[in-house]
């Protein structure tokens, strides 16, 4: 109840200080009703024994202007509402075309009590659109088979995306995005998305356990290249280490004959990207890498990485399958046999699906 009525008074208050011809209007009718409110207030509680204020209070001239006053305050407000109700009934209208699509991926954490529809910023008047990819399932089989109807699963989100542009202007529509899955589906999910919607990347906080919009102050931190050289081969590693710094030892031993190019934050730590600027930044120096191993003639990229799961779904946004070299992003577990069991290779441009490469035990 308590809850209601917060949000009702926090209406009211959007309403009155929201700008707007209609409600300006109101406060100057409501400004101009108070020369009349008040001298009635003074009647009442003054001593009228005070013949002097008596005589004020009841002076004609006073009582007629007051009478004008109060009633071209009457007329404003009216008018005022009036103009207000023309202005609401038109955003009204306007928000019935838009909508917010809602899509969250659910592989690791059950974030099912707390749908992201809940958590996304803006007027509730909107329309917002869920759409849920639940894969857990799936990713418990560990198997090659439940790998790929996982998948085949986050594949459709396109076709989703797509029915719900349908008669409707695009510009009225918007994508958030938030999930919790292995990094390499993440990657991949960013890749189906990639750049033909408008899209806003929320993140899961553990600690508070809620979804959050990346509203946080750019730092200023950015990655720290090394490896970046003119003697590269045909295939190498590219390390990502952004939670924290990816396992050395693991790449060497998974990838004994690969060179690796490094990107990497000073001190790599969780929690640290709530930034939308300085993910932006971010993602541009990894889009850049890309481009340099694309002049470099790199054929194919074992892309490893630690990083938030919006980030992840950034990065695979910015991959091109059309001219950037293949890529294959593995899955991560530590202390595994292999440590990275399984990798996903991106479909190559007019490809449908991945391809799951399984590692073997070293």
């Amino acid at each position: 109840m308590t809850g209601r009525l917060m949000n009702l008074f926090e209406q009211i208050v959007t309403w009155f200080t929201r700008r707007s011809i209609g409600v300006l209007i109101i406060r100057v009718g409501a400004a101009l009703l108070l020369p009349k409110v008040s001298i009635f207030a003074l009647a009442i509680l003054i001593n009228t024994e005070n013949l002097k204020i008596t005589a004020l209070l009841n002076s004609p001239y006073t009582d007629i202007a007051a009478n004008v006053v109060f009633l071209i305050g009457v007329l404003l407000i009216c008018i005022g509402v009036y103009i207000a109700i023309q202005d609401h009934s038109a955003i009204k209208k306007a928000n019935s075309k838009k909508r917010v699509i809602c899509v969250e991926f659910i592989g690791m954490v059950d974030t099912t009590g707390t749908p992201l529809k809940e958590y996304v910023p803006g007027d509730k008047s909107i329309t917002r659109i869920p759409i849920t990819i639940d894969i857990r399932n799936e990713i418990k089989q560990n198997t090659h088979e439940g790998l790929s109807k996982a998948l085949e699963k986050l594949s459709r989100i396109k076709l989703r995306l797509d029915d719900n542009h349908q008669d409707v202007d695009r510009a009225d529509v918007s994508v958030v995005v938030g999930g919790i899955m292995p990094v390499s589906m993440l990657f991949y999910a960013g890749v189906i998305i990639d750049d033909q919607f408008i899209v806003n990347l929320m993140d899961w906080n553990r600690s508070l356990s809620k979804w959050q919009v990346l509203d946080g102050d750019d730092d200023g931190e950015r990655f720290l290249v090394d490896g970046l050289s003119n003697n590269l081969g045909k295939e190498i590693v590219l390390k990502v280490s952004v939670s924290y710094e990816v396992n050395q030892d693991a790449i060497q031993n998974s990838f004994p004959d690969l060179e690796y190019v490094d990107l990497h934050l000073e001190t790599p730590r969780s929690n640290n990207l709530w930034s939308e600027a300085k993910q932006a930044a971010l993602a541009q120096q990894f889009l850049d890498t890309l481009s340099k191993l694309t002049n470099l003639n790199v054929q194919h990229i074992h892309l490893v990485m630690a990083a938030p799961s919006s980030f992840c779904l950034r990065l695979g946004r910015h991959y091109d399958s059309k001219n950037h070299p293949q890529l294959t992003i593995y899955e991560y577990i530590k202390g595994g046999a292999p440590v990275y069991p399984w990798g996903i290779t991106m479909p190559r441009y007019g490809e449908v699906l991945p391809t799951i490469r399984l590692m073997n035990a070293n």
